[in-house]
């Protein structure tokens, strides 16, 4: 295995790919129609006029908007996050009037809705059904923590499903992060900003002095409701409501809980419960009670060899295959999802060295100390200690997904940030603000005529385009 050492120093991650562009959206996309209004704006459905993908579109009015800076916030904790129940943010738009967010489309509803459907047919969910959500949701709720976010909004209108249809294997995803905040967990800090929704909120928030547990106590709120039908504190108004989430006060009737476990039971009362007494959601994610779902995703047609081939590949192309890697849609990807998750052995969102090691002696390759390392840090392209989702993707993904003519050409077009037809130095530059040593490092082997510009051609030569073609 020939290890590339010219590569090692440069870093860049899949914040360097969502670009925010003063400008109008028109120029990318196409509006097809709007899919609905909320209280900051409203919802489009668009189209890349490049690869044809169909995305959401967040259109909100400056004008309307009391604190702008909140919603760059929220920009800045969406371009930080990578994980896949979490919604992806593409890119921003900027004009005079309007911020554009492009988001991924998740065409399956609220889980709001679906609840209400269960509750008038009076069928709530089984115990599998409700765990294999709420696995989702903490999982994603772990991978928030462990980068130093609170949601702090967490309930059923807050979370979609990707596919439109039946519930059943149909991933989850949160969204709305207008109320999340970075918080430093060293330092041991508390939030004090009162924020939240009624039923769902927790009561050391309503006190204004809380950390990022308040997560797990919305959480399981929303689980209470899965197998009930009902929230554990009700009431005709908000105050009610608040004074009985206070009190803590809560119970489990007869006639709705007789038949759930008590497995079940027993998480629920301790993610609703005093903080200091609350588990983290690690904690949660290792309770007993989720052995009712099958957890054991095996990756029976993965071809490693793909990571092998991944780690010799130059610096540039690694950043191409991100990119693309980035913007594929969940279907796309759905096999590799369930590897990433066999990988994840401590499911909190991301893939550490050892989760890397244990996953592939499950596979059965016995692969040295020294050759895991290796591999782990030609993957490991941000550095930070993970293997994020992004970069499991882009390590593992098939030519004949990546070698797709649409796929090329968006990858080009963002690298040619000038829009002149060829990527420059000061391209790069711009997209990934490397100093000019390691741009310079970068360029070599790849500007074939030394003329410090990549062509749409050669482009696709270092992506190995024209041998494939040729080999299909």
């Amino acid at each position: 295995m020939y290890i590339r050492k010219e590569s090692d120093s440069i870093i860049f991650n899949k914040q360097n790919f969502i670009s925010c562009t003063d400008g109008l959206i028109s120029t990318k996309y196409e509006i097809i129609e709007k899919l609905g209004k909320g209280g900051y704006g409203r919802v489009l459905q668009v189209k890349n006029k490049t690869t044809g993908e169909i995305r959401a579109c967040k259109q909100l009015p400056k004008n309307k908007i009391s604190n702008l800076q909140k919603f760059r916030k929220e920009i800045s904790i969406l371009k930080k996050v990578d994980h896949p129940n979490i919604v992806k943010l593409y890119e921003v738009f900027e004009d005079d009037k309007f911020l554009f967010l492009i988001m991924e489309q998740c065409k399956g509803g609220e889980l709001f809705d679906q609840i209400i459907n269960h509750i008038q047919k009076k069928q709530m969910y089984n115990e599998k059904e409700a765990a294999l959500i709420f696995y989702q949701m903490i999982s994603s709720i772990s991978y928030l923590h462990n980068n130093n976010i609170s949601h702090r909004d967490l309930k059923p209108e807050n979370i979609l499903y990707y596919n439109a249809g039946e519930e059943e294997n149909n991933p989850i995803k949160i969204i709305d992060f207008g109320l999340s905040t970075f918080y430093d967990k060293n330092e041991n800090e508390k939030m004090n900003t009162k924020v939240g929704t009624a039923y769902y909120v927790a009561p050391e928030v309503l006190n204004g002095n809380y950390n990022e547990k308040c997560d797990i106590w919305s959480a399981g709120v929303i689980l209470y409701i899965l197998l009930s039908g009902e929230p554990p504190f009700n009431g005709p108004n908000d105050n009610v409501i608040y004074h009985k989430i206070k009190k803590m006060e809560f119970d489990f009737p007869n006639e709705k809980w007789n038949n759930i476990s008590i497995e079940a039971i027993d998480l629920i009362r301790k993610c609703i419960c005093p903080e200091e007494y609350r588990l983290s959601a690690k904690e949660v994610l290792n309770h007993p009670w989720f052995k009712i779902i099958d957890n054991n995703y095996f990756p029976f047609n993965y071809n490693v060899e793909n990571v092998f081939k991944y780690t010799e590949y130059e610096t540039f192309k690694k950043m191409i295959l991100n990119f693309i890697a980035f913007r594929l849609n969940d279907d796309e990807v759905k096999d590799l999802k369930n590897l990433f998750y066999f990988f994840d052995c401590d499911k909190d969102g991301s893939i550490s060295r050892n989760d890397l090691s244990e996953g592939f002696k499950k596979l059965n390759y016995d692969i040295c100390e020294e050759n895991i390392n290796f591999i782990f840090n030609s993957i490991d392209i941000d550095n930070n200690g993970f293997i994020d989702y992004t970069e499991f993707l882009a390590a593992s993904i098939d030519e004949k997904l990546y070698l797709d003519d649409k796929k090329l050409l968006d990858a080009y077009l963002f690298f040619d940030k000038n829009n002149t037809g060829k990527i420059t130095k000061n391209d790069i530059q711009n997209s990934f603000h490397m100093d000019e040593n390691k741009i310079d490092k970068l360029f070599v082997g790849i500007d074939k005529n030394r003329n410090e510009k990549i062509g749409y051609y050669e482009f696709y030569d270092i992506m190995g385009y024209y041998s494939y073609i040729c080999s299909c």
